[in-house]
């Protein structure tokens, strides 16, 4: 058994507090003046949903000419939701340099269903109607946080995403209160034939 000494011990620890990238790509767009936070809503069944939050800093003063209205900053919403498969922040070119560095808010929804907890995936398995729940809290909290307003904010979803947005948006339509949630809704690739999906394409191998 090895037993490091104290020389072994003190480069250890050098190297842990500043250890050497193994590989890296260049920037390509500046994320200096942005901040990324977690926050947490609840859902209709009293579930805390957690979201994660990038936006500019407080003090950064954007000035395309795009972003004319800083108080309500158009804000894009991310749902998957599905297959166990967490939806987590990452470092994305497009995203950066056409919507952050417009001084826009992207928002990613951990919504059941995913695999950002344990549990997370088996919650929704059986009932999907907590995921789209989970969804519209998260939309009410960031409104009530003033982060936006409702017409300026906007979500979107690929694959199962795109399922997920889907029945948004069919639940907003269906709404007899007339209460919308979203300005705008994106379905990418969305799943929405439910009745047909197994005799087509990937549906088949589902």
């Amino acid at each position: 058994t090895y037993l490091p000494d104290a020389a072994d011990l003190a480069l250890l620890r050098a190297t842990a507090s500043s250890p050497p990238p193994l590989y890296s790509q260049p920037h390509t767009f500046d994320s200096s003046n942005l901040v990324c936070e977690q926050h947490f809503c609840t859902s209709r069944d009293g579930t805390r949903v957690p979201y994660t939050l990038l936006r500019p800093t407080a003090n950064h003063t954007h000035t395309s000419k795009n972003q004319h209205n800083q108080s309500h900053p158009p804000t894009l919403i991310q749902f998957y939701g599905g297959f166990g498969t967490s939806l987590l922040p990452a470092y994305s070119t497009s995203l950066g340099r056409c919507w952050l560095s417009d001084g826009h808010i992207y928002i990613i929804g951990h919504i059941r269903g995913g695999g950002e907890y344990p549990h997370w995936h088996t919650a929704a398995l059986h009932n999907r109607t907590v995921s789209l729940e989970d969804t519209e809290a998260i939309a009410r909290d960031v409104v009530a946080r003033n982060v936006t307003c409702v017409e300026r904010l906007a979500c979107t979803g690929k694959s199962h995403g795109g399922y997920t947005v889907g029945n948004l948006l069919g639940r907003s339509l269906n709404d007899v209160t007339g209460s919308q949630l979203f300005g705008v809704m994106v379905i990418q690739d969305g799943v929405l034939d439910m009745q047909k999906y197994h005799r087509h394409l990937a549906g088949s191998s589902w």
